[in-house]
This record gives structure tokens, sequence and C-alpha cells, in this order.
């Protein structure tokens, strides 16, 4: 069976300028979010009742955010800033600290991710994977 935790707090937050380059070719002006994220991590329960220790998973989550403070996203050659792919980007980066950190009490591939990135209010895009 799997249970889930969900990290949502107004600390895990980050503020950070962007611009995309649309279908078209074209390229929007540099403009900047208040990004909000809500991370979610389904997996089986360890011996001590949890799927992960909220208060590591919270601090990984809030240090790969606050690196990311204050940036500026610019289109590249092969990478596009879109809220998606910031947020599978740090989805990626969280997976791979929680491993770093022990973060898991199973094979990591026992566990499912997913991640809101709120980039204005109400617009949200969410990345999902497993380890």
């Amino acid at each position: 069976m799997l249970y889930a935790i969900r990290l949502t707090h107004p600390e895990l937050s980050f503020s950070a300028e962007h611009a995309i380059r649309f279908d078209n070719g074209e390229v929007e002006k540099v403009h900047s979010h208040t990004f909000r994220t809500n991370l979610e991590i389904a997996g089986p329960v360890n011996s001590s009742g949890y799927v992960v220790d909220f208060l590591a998973a919270f601090r990984i989550l809030k240090r790969l955010l606050s690196q990311l403070d204050g940036l500026t996203f610019l289109p590249k050659e092969t990478e596009n800033p879109t809220a998606e792919n910031l947020g599978t980007t740090l989805l990626e980066k969280f997976r791979v600290e929680a491993l770093k950190e022990k973060l898991f009490s199973f094979p990591p591939e026992d566990y499912r991710f997913r991640l809101e990135l709120e980039e204005s209010p109400g617009m949200w895009a969410v990345c999902s994977s497993s380890t």
C-alpha cells in the first residue's frame, strides 16, 4: 500500500525572472514571478510509521528553492525555462538530494513524486515521477 505526505507551506517559494521562447521562435520579455511549490511524496510506510521525515524533506526542498531565489532564467538552444521545465529540474534535484541524505527507508523505486509549481495565481505546472 502507498501512503503520501504533502508539503505545502508559504516558505516553499522563490522569486525569479524568466522569459520563454514560443513555438514561433519569439521570446517574451523578461518578467518576474514568485513561484510557489507543493511537493507530494508517496511510498510505503516505514517501521516508524511514516513515508519520509516531513522536516527532512522540507529542509531539502527549502534549500533547493533558496538556490533559485533571485535568478534569471533565459531560453537556451535546447532548454526553455517554462514552469514545466523549471518544475521538472527542481523535482530531479530534489530526488538526487533526497537520495544523498538517505531520506528513503525503502528502495528508491518504491516512491512516487508530484511537484506543483505555481507561476502565477491559479496557474500551475505539475510534474510527476518515480525515483
